[in-house]
């Protein structure tokens, strides 16, 4: 079992403008710089300082916003339709025209690429909305986007950017951290192979390989930083729901029947956004579940009975129907051997909550739940370490080490019973408050709390922790019981899963 609570939260979730105000003679202090979020009508604003330069951080990723800049006795500067993204530092440099002359002049504007720009700060590659919805997506993961990444390794994991293990990565989602604290995984979430957020839920994906940047650290592979969605003045919601299962998978390939696997997989899920108060308070929630049935390994049933075809395996059901009984007799139910499935399943809930407190506050408070969990084989960790007594010696002492195979996972010489595996969780319950204020028109502030409740255990497959693991060769005997022929491989295996000590 693993427990983990703490208060640290960073990362960059928002983005900035910045400029410099002009007329004909030169710099304008004191003018009007505005801009606004049209979908919630949230207004951002400062005056030029005397240099004329201005800045306004802490916007909301996204768009589209309309900004504006005013002085009197000058015509008004206005430029519609501009999305920012996160992290980024929007140049926009304007000049004014004096309202008050009767001339006319050619005016010449040019607008600032996002990948050549000088306030960026290193490699990155930003994924927005249209993309996630428009790209092909299978296991609907964060990691179906990020290998967009030039320097994503060449299967695309999330786990190695410029040849860097993922150990040495930091993942955010809206300032909180998602890393994986015990390190057996990519991601919160991960050894449980669910996915910590629901693809609904994010608004923005924003990958970082060598920023300079005080607001980002603890990487030295990549920082994968993900921005939320949040509610507008219009409500919008989604509904939908994904499915795979036996029907619709192919087993015939020309001449060649393959087993049928039966398996069952959907997910499916909501989100919904709109105004509390408009133009003032607004909520977006979006819930997600997940689940997974299928065999282990390729249906392999047991030999004899008449069982027939490639899924059929050397081991026969009479020797394991034999020790089933016996240890039923003893007490102990190992459970099938054969026709059983392993569960994978996910429940998750994200909700955000923003606020525009006054024209200087704003507000943003999220809420992360994920309950998932994953049937898993035994390990096959110190599995074949054995002996026999050597049939040749005289005395009937001598022993010979042997090992026995490899694997505890159903195959042509292995059927392990279902009581010999055990079920992983991963859970956790997170929440973040961000208050980004603006102080002056030189100064601003963004303080973020968190808080981080992860627990990862696991669980006895059936009536398992009763008894030991045991494992049980192939090997053939003499009528005495003397064995004669080695074991090769581990024909099955029962009881409790070595490393599964405790049930929490």
């Amino acid at each position: 079992m693993f427990l983990n609570r703490n208060a640290f939260a960073q990362g960059v979730t928002t983005a900035s403008v910045n400029g410099i105000v002009t007329d004909a003679k030169g710099a304008i202090p004191g003018a009007t710089v505005t801009i606004t979020h049209v979908p919630t009508g949230t207004v951002y604003s400062t005056v030029s300082r005397a240099d004329g330069r201005y800045n306004i951080p802490n916007l909301r990723v996204g768009g589209p916003y309309t900004f504006k800049v005013s002085f009197v006795g000058y015509k008004n500067f206005v430029q519609e339709g501009i999305t920012l993204s996160i992290g980024q530092d929007q140049k926009i440099n304007t000049r004014l025209e004096d309202n008050l002359t009767a001339l006319k002049e050619v005016v010449i504007t040019g607008s600032q690429g996002k990948v050549i720009n000088s306030s960026r700060t290193g490699a990155r590659e930003t994924i927005n909305r249209q993309q996630i919805e428009n790209l092909p997506t299978v296991a609907r993961s964060l990691q179906d986007f990020t290998k967009l990444t030039p320097s994503a390794n060449s299967t695309g994991t999330f786990n190695s950017f410029g040849g860097r293990s993922g150990a040495f990565n930091n993942v955010t989602v809206d300032g909180a951290l998602f890393n994986n604290s015990f390190g057996l995984s990519s991601t919160l979430g991960g050894q449980a192979s669910s996915q910590p957020i629901s693809l609904d839920a994010i608004d923005q994906i924003q990958v970082d390989i060598a920023p300079y940047d005080v607001r980002q650290g603890n990487f030295t592979g990549a920082g994968v930083n993900t921005v939320v969605k949040s509610g507008t003045n219009q409500v919008k919601g989604t509904a939908y729901y994904y499915g795979r299962g036996t029907r619709l998978t192919g087993y015939h390939a020309g001449t060649t029947n393959l087993p049928i696997t039966p398996f069952d997989y959907h997910t499916d899920g909501v989100a919904v956004g709109g105004p509390i108060i408009k133009n003032k308070l607004f909520l977006f929630v979006s819930g997600e579940q997940e689940r997974v049935s299928a065999p282990p390994a390729a249906a392999y049933v047991a030999g004899g009975n008449g069982a027939s075809g490639s899924n059929v395996s050397n081991v026969q059901a009479s020797t394991l129907d034999a020790i089933k009984a016996k240890l039923i007799a003893l007490g102990y139910n190992p459970g099938a051997y054969q026709d059983y499935v392993y569960r994978t399943s996910s429940n998750k809930l994200t909700a955000k909550l923003d606020w525009n407190i006054d024209k200087n506050n704003t507000l943003s408070a999220k809420y992360f739940y994920l309950k998932s969990f994953k049937d898993q084989p035994a390990s096959n960790s110190g599995i074949g370490n054995g002996s026999f007594l050597d049939p040749t010696d005289p005395t009937g002492k001598k022993s010979i080490p042997v090992g026995y195979g490899t694997t505890r996972t159903p195959g042509p010489n292995t059927l392990p019973f279902y009581g010999s595996g055990y079920t992983i969780n991963n859970n956790f319950n997170i929440g973040i408050v961000e208050l980004n204020s603006r102080i002056s028109n030189s100064m601003s502030n963004k303080l973020t709390v968190g808080y981080s409740a992860l627990r990862d255990f696991r669980n006895f497959l059936g009536n398992g922790g009763s008894v030991p693991m045991v494992d049980i060769g192939n090997g053939t005997s003499d009528d005495q019981g003397n064995i004669i022929s080695p074991a090769s491989a581990t024909a099955t295996s029962f009881g409790s899963e070595l490393y599964t000590a405790v049930t929490c």
